[in-house]
C-alpha cells in the first residue's frame, strides 16, 4: 500500500503532470483540443497515447494498492 502510493506520488503522478502540461502547449499550438475529432498532429497523437499510457499505470497501481488493503485488513480481522 505504501509503495504503491509512494510510485504514484513520485514516479507516475508527475509523468502524467508533465504529458498533460504538454498536450495543453499543443493544443494551443494546433489550435485544436487534444479531445475533439481528428486528424490531430503527429506530435498530439504522441502525446494523447503517452497519457493514456500513463493513466492506465496509475489506476492499476491504485488497484494493486486498493487490493493490498483490502487483504491486509481482512487478515488482521480474521485475528481478532
Amino acid at each position: 500500500m505504501f509503495t504503491t502510493g509512494l510510485a504514484n506520488l513520485a514516479l507516475i503522478g508527475p509523468a502524467t503532470t508533465k504529458v498533460m502540461i504538454q498536450r495543453k502547449h499543443q493544443e494551443t499550438r494546433d489550435g485544436k483540443r487534444s479531445f475533439d475529432p481528428g486528424p490531430h498532429s503527429s506530435a498530439m497523437e504522441k502525446l494523447n497515447k503517452d497519457f493514456g499510457i500513463l493513466h492506465g499505470a496509475s489506476t492499476i497501481v491504485n488497484l494493486v494498492g486498493l487490493g493490498a488493503m483490502i487483504w491486509y485488513g481482512t487478515t488482521i480481522a480474521r485475528k481478532m
